[in-house]
């Protein structure tokens, strides 16, 4: 049977949903405040630190007022430092923060209040292998609030449990990458690697070329990758390495490993 959740019962869930994974979570929610963003990751890394983490969300563009643009600018750039550091390679293992509204969209759209369908991003749910919880509420900080809840566990609703996590592969994912994914996308292991502008976690670049420059753009998040675009896409300096996320001077778009990783780089691309 699914379970309704009132106000004080859907963060409790969305808590036992984290503490209890094995495989995978994911978080879709427009808002999210930095506080709660940590009690997710405490709550993961105290649980496994190898759990695949997404938190889906709205970027910094969304959160603030912009009829208040001095502090708009200070909160902004909080934020984004915030969102930068968290999701560091060498910080945080096995977690992807997705800023929904930049992900696909046309980078000349980056400073305009409306985004496409990103802006539209309006649903709230939170699910691992084993429960789905669709709510209301956003993962933002708690306030007195009349929010509702439904849970659903896999083994007692399996049909209406794989029907969810097929609109999130199918639509969801379509709507915010451009494609469709399977399952595996969700219960494989992933390599990650670091973005080499940011050093962000990313999909770890089994496409890249080392003697040639094809899928470049692979080895920079999507908020850099804007940035790389609008700057001509050309061959760039960058910071860090690709393959262990550490601070080199020799990085750049055309060689994203440091010389010292290139044979453990070598030895897990494809044949």
């Amino acid at each position: 049977m699914a379970k309704i959740l009132t106000e004080s019962d859907i963060f409790a869930e969305i808590e036992n949903m984290v503490s209890s994974a094995k495989k995978f979570i994911v978080i879709i929610s427009p808002y999210v405040s930095i506080e709660m963003i940590n009690r997710i990751l405490y709550l993961r890394n105290n649980n496994s630190s190898d759990v695949f983490l997404q938190i889906y969300c709205l970027s910094a563009y969304k959160h603030f007022n912009f009829s208040d643009k001095e502090k708009f600018d200070k909160e902004k750039k909080t934020f984004d430092d915030y969102f930068r550091e968290i999701s560091k390679f060498k910080n945080n293992r096995n977690f992807l923060l997705h800023p929904v509204d930049v992900l696909y969209d046309d980078p000349c759209l980056l400073d305009s209040s409306e985004m496409g369908y990103r802006s539209l991003f309006h649903c709230k749910c939170f699910f691992n292998e084993e429960r789905f919880i669709i709510s209301s509420m956003n993962l933002s900080s708690r306030v007195d609030r009349c929010e509702l809840g439904i849970l659903f566990y896999m083994l007692k609703n399996k049909k209406i449990y794989e029907s969810l996590i097929s609109w999130y592969l199918d639509f969801f994912c379509l709507k915010v990458h451009g494609e469709k994914y399977d399952k595996s996308y969700l219960f494989d292991r992933h390599k990650f690697g670091a973005c080499i502008r940011c050093g962000c976690n990313i999909f770890f670049n089994y496409k890249f070329n080392v003697y040639g420059i094809e899928h470049k753009s692979e080895s920079y998040c999507k908020l850099c990758y804007i940035d790389w675009g609008l700057a001509g896409a050309k061959n760039c300096k960058e910071v860090y390495c690709h393959f262990c996320g550490n601070e080199n001077n020799s990085i750049c778009t055309l060689l994203p490993v440091e010389r010292s990783c290139l044979d453990k780089y070598r030895s897990l691309l494809p044949s």
